[in-house]
């Protein structure tokens, strides 16, 4: 799994025009979508009935989880390059405002595959 910042808890534009063309060509066609609505956000995510690859929103980051393939497609990117930005956008959030410094620990727990 890799954590990527987000701004919003819905694919954008430009996250939808890199991991469709990876579902279809993979042969994922359908998918599952789930919403959580909690106290002070919503957790969204979406999968295949086999969970083969995942992609769920939490806050100000997104998950992506599939093959090594797949991810690096989903993120247009190599999988430690991603983690290394999650990691500096963590950092960049210590502050008065996240004293629990939660997305360091997030970072923390996913820059080991």
């Amino acid at each position: 799994m890799v954590p990527v910042e987000t701004e919003r808890s819905h694919l954008s534009d430009q996250e939808i025009d890199r991991v469709v063309p990876v579902l279809n060509k993979a042969g994922h066609l359908e998918g599952l979508a789930v919403a959580t609505e909690e106290t002070s956000s919503a957790t969204r995510m979406l999968s295949d009935r086999s969970r083969s690859w995942a992609v769920s929103s939490h806050g100000f980051y997104r998950l992506f989880a599939g093959t090594t393939e797949m991810l690096e497609s989903f993120l247009g990117t190599f999988i430690p390059v991603a983690r290394k930005a999650f990691h500096e956008f963590a950092l960049s959030l210590d502050s008065p405002s996240f004293p629990d410094k939660y997305y360091l620990q997030v970072s923390a727990r996913y820059q080991q595959p």
